[in-house]
């Protein structure tokens, strides 16, 4: 074998080498979050009902509620909107080994300098574990433009959501 044949074997091993790695990666990648750690295909939507801004008296009334279904182990940006603050990686672990879901409905304030306070369970899902990640995430990541008044000054509005716990059949 001469020079430029091992030198190009050599090449060829470690390309084949680097592609290794990168299909292990993706596959680690492709299946990480609850999907891997569970066995079970999560579906979760975060629906809008209302939006009454406080003292100000005017309701806004969305139309028909999105529904966003974001695939396993997806990774949605945190706090660009109510949709993105709870994703598939945030189903409590003790839910998915329990085989719970349900619907919870959170309501909480929006503060003048646009976070989420003063967070509640209007009504639940039928288990505790899933009311209370759905209340902790909307406060943790809740981020909004406060709502003003009349002469521009920010102040305390409230919001009310569903976050719609399912488990794939």
């Amino acid at each position: 074998m001469n020079r430029k044949s091992a030198d190009l074997l050599n090449a060829l091993g470690g390309v084949i080498t680097i592609a290794s790695l990168l299909a292990f990666a993706w596959s680690q990648i492709a299946v990480d979050g609850l999907t891997r750690r569970a066995g079970r295909v999560v579906h979760l939507a975060v629906q809008d009902l209302t939006i009454n801004l406080g003292m100000a008296g005017s309701a806004i009334t969305p139309g028909p509620p999105p529904v966003i279904m974001l695939p396993p182990g997806s990774k949605a940006p945190r706090g660009r909107g109510p949709a993105t603050w709870i994703t598939n990686d945030d189903y409590p672990m003790e839910a998915l080994r329990n085989e719970q879901s349900g619907v919870s409905q959170i309501a909480w304030t929006i503060e003048p300098d646009g976070r989420a306070g003063q967070c509640h369970v209007v009504r639940g899902s039928g288990h505790a574990v899933l009311d209370e990640a759905a209340r902790r995430l909307i406060l943790r990541n809740g981020r909004y433009e406060p709502a003003r008044d009349a002469q521009g000054r920010a102040i305390r509005a409230v919001d009310q959501r569903r976050v719609v716990w399912r488990l794939a059949d």
